[in-house]
């Protein structure tokens, strides 16, 4: 890849001495070890993504740009990383120089190749002291060993040379067994991007086919799948980069075309040619210059223009029902994406039914009249033709309308009601309405079996299985039972699970932990598996420790940490500023706290002083906010979950510490901090004016 450079014309005049910056020649082992350790902070991935887009430029260069790579992942039985492409090769000369010689890379020159930066091909050292280097070029077989040395520069030793007749370079890494599960998750988030895809021994997630003719990128309509690794990447070549949106929130041109609003309510990927954006050293990230930043705000723009269009145009030209119509267009509205007005309507989340029906029948959902209908891929309609008991009845949801026949004479008795004049008035009711389409199913139809009695009372043929899945979905307008769907499965080790007892957890709340969980991937990225129920009772007592997978109060210990993205740390540090002074002002304290209370104790203090410091992060904060609303949900269950003294530890902790320490009137009873921008605030800047002073 072709790096970015400035072009800088100096003229000076009376200059008597000078000298140009260079590297200490004695001190390259320093540099060298810097560059190999210190520049990566994810020092697997790096391994994957430098190999790995080297082996893939490999095949561009040689022309061979449709032919995958190969990936051998670390396993228990065999813990070693194998990356090998079928490019030309490289001779003894070009071995001793790429693996050798810190900044040397033959990739500058053309847009052609994702490499230029000359350090990758010794991240090997990054993660251990050793590596082996393979190349297949000039009829020949050489094997190199580069290691560590005592002189902490490092060496390559060729250390045997064979006949062969193939072509290319593989490179190999012994992995600690510790590390092997990690090599494996990474590799799925780098490796799902690179096109064509690595011939390699795992699956790599499924992109989402249907938007395979986008050119602009893809945006994930069920985010959950792609939420625990990140959310916003920029693929330029065959490297994913996190897009930090922050960085480009406050640009003029993303306001101006309303992206800024709903990019962090979905995730997806952009495309980017080589060189259309630029890079850190490490390759870790972007580097957010004005280039980068205008080309991510308009591929953003294009992107979601791209999708919509499309989108509309499959939902409006597909040969839809209107209630198919609907059902695919609330993925629109589920990610807020602009649509066009003319097509409003088509993304409302439900659909009135009041006043379009007719006397022969009520429309009834948990067991209450509505009078209107959510727009869901679940919802139906359910004739209620069968008086058998509701609860032998398999494969009923509480997303379902149940319609009743409703006909009573001048007496309020029930008159019967053939099911076709009920039927025909409902296929009249959805088109008044604009749903047809709107699955529509007899009671009847659904398999039956008798409800086991016990002392006269019914059981739910649930209560015969020992196996279920999580349902939370209707809330508390269910029973327990309504919670849980059978399951018919062997457990793996990958399971989340719980123990129930009588469909209820017995020690803890499943329902809010499972509640601040979504919240938490919803707003902050990553995914809430399902969890499995497994029954015990007091015959057939089941625990944890029995079972195979992890125990859910286990997994959320862990869930909250993996959250903390610096994206997410840096809006938790946000919010912890504007919690700190929110707790700190009592309520009979009425002074704002905005702008020009910020700049009133700028002008006292100055903007580098604590209080100043406290009161701009609590004025920024409540600015944020107010534009994401349940992210401040989020992050409040984010400081309940992580562990106490990280919440502490911040600065905003730190910096109330110093001020009550420093100002110690301030701590006096029925005083705090809130009063220096309170009615006395004249008299408390003159206190801290003249503690300052000393």
């Amino acid at each position: 890849m072709i790096p970015n450079t400035t072009l800088r014309l100096v003229s000076s005049s009376l200059i008597t001495e000078s000298a140009e910056f260079g590297i200490s020649m004695n001190d390259t082992a320093h540099i060298m070890q810097i560059l190999r350790d210190q520049l990566y902070s994810d020092k697997i991935l790096a391994v994957l993504r430098e190999y790995g887009s080297n082996a893939w430029d490999a095949h561009r260069d040689a022309g061979k740009s449709e032919v995958p790579i190969k990936v051998v992942l670390p396993t228990a039985m065999e813990p070693t990383l194998i990356i090998r492409d079928y490019g030309l090769g490289l001779s003894p000369d070009g071995v001793f120089k790429v693996y050798t010689q810190y900044g040397a890379s033959t990739k500058r020159n053309s847009d052609n190749s994702v490499g230029m930066l000359g350090i990758g091909s010794k991240s090997g050292f990054a993660y251990s002291d050793s590596f082996t280097v393979t190349s297949y070029h000039g009829g020949s077989k050489r094997t190199y060993v580069a290691v560590l040395d005592a002189s902490e520069k490092g060496r390559i030793d060729l250390l045997c040379e064979e006949p062969s007749e193939e072509t290319g370079v593989e490179i190999k890494l012994a992995v600690r067994p510790e590390d092997i599960r990690e090599f494996t998750q990474k590799a799925h988030g780098l490796f799902k991007y690179f096109a064509p895809r690595p011939d390699i021994n795992t699956s790599l997630p499924k992109l989402p086919v249907a938007q395979a003719t986008l050119k602009h990128g893809v945006i994930y309509e069920k985010e959950e799948a792609y939420y625990a690794e990140r959310k916003w990447v920029a693929v330029m070549g065959c490297v994913s980069y996190n897009i930090n949106l922050d960085q480009i929130k406050d640009s003029d041109s993303t306001a101006e075309g309303g992206a800024a609003e709903f990019l962090s309510n979905i995730s997806g990927a952009l495309y980017f040619g080589i060189g259309e954006v630029q890079i850190s050293a490490s390759r870790e990230e972007l580097k957010y210059s004005t280039e980068t930043k205008l080309a991510l705000v308009k591929k953003f723009n294009d992107l979601v223009e791209e999708y919509v269009r499309q989108t509309l145009d499959t939902i409006l030209n597909g040969g839809f029902s209107m209630w198919e119509k609907r059902v695919r267009a609330q993925v629109l509205s589920r990610m807020h994406l602009p649509v066009p007005a003319d097509c409003k309507e088509l993304t409302a989340g439900s659909v009135s039914v009041k006043d379009k029906g007719s006397k022969l029948f009520q429309i009834v959902q948990n067991r209450v009249a509505v009078t209107s209908i959510r727009i869901e891929e679940d919802t139906r309609f359910i004739l209620w033709d069968d008086r058998r008991s509701r609860a032998g009845f398999e494969g009923l949801s509480h997303k379902d309308y149940y319609v009743h026949a409703a006909l009573k004479d001048d007496k309020g008795k029930s008159i019967k009601t053939s099911w076709p004049s009920i039927e025909a008035d409902l296929e009249e009711l959805c088109k008044k309405a604009d749903i047809v389409g709107i699955p529509v199913r007899k009671l009847s139809t659904f398999s039956w079996s008798t409800p086991v009695r016990v002392g006269g009372r019914k059981i739910n043929p649930k209560h015969r299985m020992k196996v279920f899945t999580y349902n939370p979905e209707g809330g508390y307008c269910k029973p327990w039972s309504d919670c849980w769907n059978a399951e018919e499965r062997a457990p793996t080790d990958d399971d989340v699970f719980v123990i129930i007892s009588g469909f209820k957890t017995l020690d803890f709340d499943l329902g809010r932990y499972h509640r601040d969980d979504t919240i938490l991937a919803r707003e902050l990225g990553g995914v809430v598996p399902p969890i499995y129920g497994y029954k015990t009772t007091e015959k057939k007592p089941v625990e944890a420790k029995d079972c195979q997978g992890t125990y859910y109060p286990e997994w959320r210990k862990k869930f909250a940490l993996s959250l903390l993205t610096q994206q997410v740390k840096d809006q938790f540090a946000l919010w912890q500023w504007m919690q700190t002074v929110q707790q700190h002002k009592q309520y009979w304290r009425t002074a704002k706290l905005d702008k020009k209370t910020y700049e009133k104790l700028e002008k006292a203090l100055g903007p580098t002083h604590l209080i100043s410091i406290l009161v701009k992060n609590n004025y920024d904060g409540l600015d944020y906010f107010k534009k994401f609303p349940n992210l401040t949900e989020a992050l409040q269950v984010l400081a309940s979950r992580i562990p106490e003294k990280m919440v502490k530890d911040t600065a905003a902790g730190k910096a109330l510490e110093t001020i009550y320490a420093k100002y110690p009137l301030l701590t006096l009873e029925d005083c705090s901090v809130a009063d220096v921008w309170g009615s006395k605030s004249a008299d408390w800047l003159q206190y801290i004016t003249l503690i300052d002073k000393g």
